[in-house]
C-alpha cells in the first residue's frame, strides 16, 4: 500500500514539559506516511527549543526546527509556520500541548483508500474525533460527526459544532490560506484563521476515530471573561460578519452573539 504523504506542522512556546510527548505522539506513526514534522517555537523563554534540538538531531530526516526571533505571538507563529511547508498530500495543524492516539495515521490512510479519494489537487479535509484530558485525569470526547450530515462547514464551525482538531487537510486547502490582522486581537486572529478551514476546503469527510488529545491547563487560554477578550471576541465576530460568505440564518446568528457579548460587556 503506497502511503499518503503527511506534513505536521506545530506550533509550540514555553512547552518544555510537553513538547516531548507531542513530538513521540507524531514520530510512533512515521511508517503510516509522515514525510515531515516542522516545527515553529515561538522564541521561549524555558528550555523548549533545546528540547526541539534535541529531537531535531536525533530525526533529522523528519523534523524541521525553526525558532522566531522576536516572539510573533500565537497566530503571528502559525501563519509564519505555514510559509515553511513544502509540497506535500495532506497536512494536520498541532499545538506543543497537543499528542495524536496511536493509529490515527494508519486509520487515515486505509480510510483514504475505502472511501476512493484520489485527488489531492482537490481542496478537502478529512475530520476525525478528539478529546480534552483534564488536569485531574478526566478524559472528554468531542465527535466531528456532524460534517457527515450534510451541513455547511462554515455554518457548522460559526457555531462550534465542529473542531480543527483531528482535521487533516490537502496540500491545496492549506496553500489557499491568506493572512489574518494579528493586531486586533486573539480573538480576532483566531476566528479568522481557524475559519479558513471551512472557508476554503469544497469536499468534507468524517472518519469516525479519535484522532488527536488535548491537554487543557497547560497552554495560554483565550477564553477569558474579562471586558476586554468579551470586546475582542466581538469585533472577531463583526470580522467573520464582514468576509461575506454566510447565509442569512448564519449573518442572524452572529448578530445574536454580537448582542448577547454586548450585553455582557455592560
Amino acid at each position: 500500500m503506497e502511503y499518503k504523504k503527511i506534513t505536521v506542522v506545530v506550533i509550540t512556546y514555553n512547552q518544555e514539559d510537553v513538547i516531548g510527548r507531542c513530538l513521540d505522539s507524531i514520530l510512533c506513526q512515521k511508517d503510516f506516511g509522515l514525510k515531515d514534522i516542522i516545527v515553529c517555537d515561538d522564541c521561549s523563554t524555558d528550555n523548549n527549543w533545546e528540547v526541539v534540538s534535541k529531537y531535531k538531531e536525533a530525526y533529522p530526516d523528519y523534523i524541521r526546527a525553526y525558532r522566531n526571533e522576536p516572539n510573533k505571538g500565537i497566530y503571528g507563529n502559525q501563519q509564519h509556520a505555514l510559509t515553511y511547508i513544502e509540497p506535500t498530500d495532506l497536512v494536520l495543524l498541532c499545538s506543543g500541548d497537543d499528542a495524536l492516539c496511536p493509529g490515527y495515521f494508519e486509520t487515515i490512510q486505509k480510510f483514504i483508500v475505502q472511501n476512493n479519494i484520489t485527488d489531492f489537487n482537490e481542496r478537502f479535509v478529512i475530520y476525525s474525533d478528539w478529546k480534552v484530558s483534564t488536569p485531574d485525569f478526566k478524559e472528554l470526547p468531542f465527535y466531528n460527526n456532524y460534517i457527515s450530515k450534510g451541513y455547511n462547514a462554515v455554518s457548522l464551525k460559526l457555531r462550534q459544532l465542529i473542531c480543527n482538531r483531528s482535521a487533516i487537510m490537502s496540500y491545496p486547502t492549506i496553500k489557499s490560506f491568506y493572512e489574518v490582522p494579528i493586531n486586533e486581537g486573539v480573538s480576532v486572529a483566531e476566528n479568522l484563521f481557524d475559519s479558513q478551514v471551512q472557508i476554503h476546503s469544497h469536499k468534507n469527510y468524517y472518519c469516525p476515530f479519535m484522532g488527536s488529545i488535548y491537554y487543557s491547563g497547560i497552554g495560554v487560554s483565550t477564553k477569558m471573561n474579562t471586558i476586554p477578550h468579551i470586546q475582542n471576541l466581538i469585533l472577531s465576530y463583526e470580522r467573520l460578519r464582514d468576509l461575506g460568505i454566510y447565509d442569512k440564518k448564519d449573518l442572524f446568528y452572529i448578530d445574536y452573539l454580537i448582542c448577547r457579548l454586548s450585553y455582557r460587556r455592560e
